[in-house]
């Protein structure tokens, strides 16, 4: 016997699913973009941003459209066409103020074209472009948003919310390197502008008239009791007039007490006016210059007895024996830069002495000859050559001797070279380093 069994077979089937993805913004697909913003109009200059776009009726504002272009491989746009559309019941052009050179950027100076119809409340058509290779402009909106146009708008008289939006129009844009960008590759801005109604007048007077009605009566009031005041001053200074005496008494009082002629003159007698002219002319008289040339002319042996027998007899001329003294250094040295050595190195410095010096000295030794020979005896004699030293140089060549010239430069090279071993060799043996 069968039994037949009826069974249910379960069908499971997969319920249908709708998943949504967020896909990325319009603007992020574009390559360019435009945007929109309300400006502050201050007397005709553009002002801060107007974040919440709300004007007051019958206010001007401005409307400044920004351009931006996205593509690494491109650097900016090289022309840029837009259109704008407004509610003409709620906003218009100041039309005295849109003149396209004012309106677009002048880095797109090329082309400029738009065409404003207030009626409808459009501008289409407007554009710009720069050549770059003539130097006309710019690309503008490279990677930032730069002004493309900058519009003076005015609100109407009625409160409400009015819409603008741009739009591609006629006119192309183009990046540079030159590539249009149509629909697709564009992406515009739209902004709602809120027109609010201006302030009711009834307010503004009422707070304006109660502010002058109490101030006047106290302002009327305030000036009766000062009036007395003035007056009562104004006596005081009548009684006081005549008391003009006393410019009189200061000045008679003033010139006899303090009396210049009195402590004048004794200043005057009494500083240095006399005695410091008359101590040095005293003192350099006496001084005979051919004393100092005799001395000098004289060997060394004479010319130390000779300050020992002046010492002896008489105390004052000590002055003039160290001007002898110093004289005769003068002649003898022939260290002429100073350096403490008589080297090659004083060479210049004597031969500029002995050119400059020839004659003067020639005469001194003349003359001191002649007036040293009754002086001198005949033992001394034999040392008349150490006269030369009194006027120390080194031969020099006549102007113009090509010959004499060239040899005194040989032998200046080899004297140069001879000392400049000899110094060496001092300051080795010296240990200086």
């Amino acid at each position: 016997m069968t039994r037949n069994v009826n069974r249910k077979r379960s069908h499971h089937r997969t319920s249908p699913t709708l998943r949504l993805e967020t896909l990325e913004s319009r603007r992020l697909l574009a390559v360019a973009a435009f945007e929109s913003e309300l400006l502050v109009d201050n007397n005709g200059v553009p002002g801060e941003v107007i974040v919440d776009n709300t004007v007051t009726a019958g206010e001007t504002f401005f409307l400044r459209v920004t351009t931006q272009e996205f593509d690494p491989m491109r650097y900016g746009l090289q022309s840029v066409g837009v259109d704008i559309e407004w509610d003409a019941s709620l906003l218009d052009v100041v039309e005295e103020d849109f003149v396209l050179e004012s309106v677009i950027t002048a880095n797109l100076p090329v082309l400029q074209k738009g065409t404003l119809d207030q009626a409808s409340g459009t501008i289409e058509g407007l554009s710009g472009t720069s050549l770059s290779a003539l130097g006309a402009g710019r690309p503008i909106g490279n990677a930032v948003p730069e002004t493309f146009v900058l519009i003076r708008m005015r609100a109407g008289d009625e409160a409400g919310v009015a819409e603008l939006d741009l739009q591609k129009g006629s006119a192309k844009t183009i990046t540079a390197p030159t590539a249009s960008l149509g629909e697709r590759h564009l992406d515009f801005d739209s902004e709602t502008i809120t027109i609010v109604a201006p302030a009711s007048e009834s307010e503004t007077p009422i707070e304006s008239t109660p502010n002058p009605i109490p101030s006047e009566p106290d302002a009327e009031e305030s000036p009766d009791a000062p009036v007395e005041e003035p007056a009562a001053s104004v006596e005081e200074p009548v009684a006081a007039e005549p008391e003009e005496i006393l410019p009189q008494e200061t000045l008679s009082v003033e010139p006899e007490e303090t009396i210049e002629p009195e402590t004048g003159g004794q200043e005057i007698d009494t500083p240095v006016v006399e005695l410091p002219v008359e101590t040095p002319v005293e003192e350099v008289a006496p001084s005979d210059p051919s004393d100092d040339v005799l001395d000098a002319s004289l060997p060394a042996e004479e010319a130390f007895e000779e300050p020992s027998e002046v010492t002896s007899e008489n105390t004052e001329p000590t002055e003039s024996n160290q001007e002898q003294a110093d004289a005769v250094d003068e002649v003898m040295s022939f260290d002429f830069n100073g350096d403490g050595i008589f080297d090659l190195a004083d060479f210049g410095l004597m031969n500029a002495q002995a050119s400059s010096d020839a004659n003067a000295t020639s005469v001194e030794v003349e003359s001191a000859v002649e007036h040293a020979e009754p002086m001198v005896s005949d033992e001394h004699k034999t040392a008349e050559p150490e006269v030369e030293l009194l006027a120390p140089c080194i031969a020099i060549p006549a102007i113009g001797d090509v010959a004499a010239t060239e040899q005194w430069l040989d032998e200046f090279a080899k004297a140069w070279l001879a000392d400049s071993d000899a110094r060496a060799q001092r300051r080795e043996e010296s240990l200086l380093f």
